[in-house]
């Protein structure tokens, strides 16, 4: 293989491992005259501290607070440890009316968890509905937040998108991005500096 090829899947697999980083992500879109919240994926918990445990209560969403709980009714486990990105709009406390799969979510600082979660584990699609709602409506901006928590290999990240937003890669896949850019530039460069032009004479 040659090095400029060898470069640029060393670059493909930078670029790859950076935009995975986000472990579990959240839709929040206008359905039908309803806001519908989706999430899925799966969180590592290396990093956090378990804290209290919840009783079974209902999901919400809570803009000015910074948090917001997806799925059914069940007791779930608290975690600290985790940055918020502040307050995703100026809504007060709203409480869902229909919900599907497991429960979980964060509120400010803490992450919760289904009791007995085993860390890196799929947690499936869990839902939110809140009928005759819209964004404005319960106090949501548009836009991509991020929780994140720990370093190096325990470090993972909740991803809320509210409304159909455009993704926007995140500091360190642009850095990542950057540097394959020039590996590529560069191998190229060097390969065209290694072409000879070979004379024939008769």
């Amino acid at each position: 293989m040659e090095t400029g090829a060898r470069i640029a899947l060393f670059a493909a697999a930078c670029w790859f491992s950076t935009t995975a980083n986000a472990a579990y992500f959240i839709q929040a879109s206008e359905i039908g005259g309803n806001v519908v919240f989706t999430g899925s994926g799966s969180l590592n918990l290396t990093a956090l501290t378990p804290s209290s445990l919840i009783a079974p209560n209902t999901s919400f969403v809570y803009a000015s607070g910074s948090s917001i709980i997806l799925g059914n009714l069940e007791a779930t486990q608290l975690f600290s440890g985790i940055l918020p990105p502040g307050n995703f709009g100026s809504g007060n406390f709203a409480g869902t009316t229909t919900t599907t799969g497991a429960q979980i979510g964060v509120l400010g600082t803490n992450l919760r968890a289904p009791l007995g979660y085993i860390s890196g584990a799929s947690l499936g699609t869990s839902t939110a509905t809140f009928e005759s709602s819209t964004l404005s409506s319960l106090g949501l901006a548009a836009g991509n937040y991020v929780w994140s928590w720990g370093q190096g290999a325990s470090s993972d990240t909740l991803t809320l998108q509210i409304g159909d937003v455009s993704a926007v890669p995140e500091p360190e896949a642009w850095g990542m991005m950057l540097l394959g850019f020039g590996l590529i530039g560069g191998a190229l460069r060097a390969q065209r500096r290694q072409t000879t032009i070979r004379v024939y004479y008769a």
